[in-house]
C-alpha cells in the first residue's frame, strides 16, 4: 500500500463514519431511550445503576 491508497481509504472510512453518525446512530440511540422509558414505566419507577427507585405514592 502506498500513501495515496491509504489517503483514499481514510477518506472512504470518514464518509462511512459520517453516515453512521448522521443516519444510523440516532435511530439506535432513540430506540434505546424509548425502550428504557417504557421499561421504567412498566416497573413503576426510575431505573438507576443500583436498582429501581419507585415513584412515591400520591394521595
Amino acid at each position: 500500500m502506498d500513501v495515496k491508497n491509504i489517503a483514499d481509504e481514510l477518506k472512504n472510512k470518514a464518509g462511512e463514519v459520517e453516515n453512521l453518525m448522521r443516519c444510523k446512530l440516532p435511530v439506535i440511540v432513540g430506540r434505546m431511550a424509548k425502550d428504557q422509558y417504557q421499561e421504567n414505566f412498566r416497573k413503576g419507577g426510575l431505573r438507576k445503576t443500583c436498582g429501581n427507585a419507585r415513584w412515591r405514592k400520591l394521595g
